[in-house]
């Protein structure tokens, strides 16, 4: 065993999750959806800017893209993380779930009232 890892053990199976296998369901779910909705920001010709959410890409079309992919890079991330919880990790559902929540709660408010889209975009 490697030193870096002496007293780190993580549960290595679901058989200790006391849990109601909706949360898992949909931890399952979100991760599914964030690696959707990563790879149409990460890989689509315009992040799926001005297809799908309506942006101008004549100004500064670059600079938006390539934030988008940025942002596709981090729901990638966290779907794979939702995956790897959901499906092997259980004991950490409940963490990941508060996580999730968080996370979008936080971008409904920058979106929806701190710094409100200027187009209606998906979702608003």
């Amino acid at each position: 065993m490697p030193p870096y890892s002496k007293g780190v053990k993580l549960p290595t199976n679901n058989a200790d999750y006391e849990g109601r296998a909706v949360a898992w369901k949909v931890l399952v779910a979100l991760g599914l959806l964030n690696l959707f909705r990563g790879s149409i920001h990460l890989f689509a010709s315009d992040g799926g800017a001005s297809r799908i959410a309506g942006v101008d890409l004549t100004q500064n079309g670059a600079v938006i893209i390539s934030l988008f992919a940025v942002w596709g890079t981090g729901q990638l991330a966290t779907g794979v993380l939702d995956l790897f919880v959901g499906l092997r990790y259980r004991l950490l559902v409940p963490l990941m779930l508060a996580v999730e929540t968080l996370r979008l709660s936080l971008g409904v408010f920058v979106v929806w009232f701190y710094k409100p889209f200027p187009v209606d975009a998906p979702g608003k």
